[in-house]
């Protein structure tokens, strides 16, 4: 069973344009200037959009921790300082 994936507010409007532009209401050149990224970049999730479908458009780094994120045993020894 897929898992549900939720999508922000930013990545819907990516889906609506490359929709448009599936469906050729819209041109790729115009989408692009739409979503305010180049020409190239609008290609590269347009091709990700045809061979993921719409979890394609989700940020990669979702649910994964920040590369400069402390680990937790810094955070529990700050906490334990800070009371």
């Amino acid at each position: 069973m897929k898992e549900l994936m939720t999508l922000s507010t930013r990545e819907l409007h990516r889906l609506k344009i490359l929709e448009q532009v599936m469906n050729g209401t819209l041109s790729l050149v115009k989408g692009a200037k739409v979503l305010n990224v180049s020409y190239r970049h609008s290609k590269r999730l347009l091709f990700r959009y045809r061979r993921e479908g719409p979890c394609g458009l989700a940020h990669r780094r979702r649910k994964k921790p920040a590369h400069n994120a402390y680990g937790q045993g810094v955070r529990e020894r700050v906490l334990t300082i800070h009371q």
